[in-house]
């Protein structure tokens, strides 16, 4: 008899979860490095219409680092 032991990863994967997840991780991490280099141009002065369009940034989200 083969094992029948699935790993968590497996069971998830087979269900479509965890691709869902990476896919969700890799977003995150893409707009919070997106958001890391747009407070590097405004701190070098960049006009905020320029970092928006450069980063692919909602501009208003580039407005509201700004304002913090």
């Amino acid at each position: 008899m083969g094992n029948s032991t699935r790993t968590f990863e497996e069971v998830f994967t087979e269900a479509g979860i965890i691709p869902r997840w990476k896919e969700e991780g890799k977003k995150e991490g893409k707009e919070e490095k997106a958001l890391a280099i747009a407070r590097n141009l405004l701190a070098k002065g960049w006009v905020v219409e320029e970092v928006a369009e450069t980063t692919e940034l909602p501009l208003e989200k580039v407005r509201s680092l700004v304002a913090d």
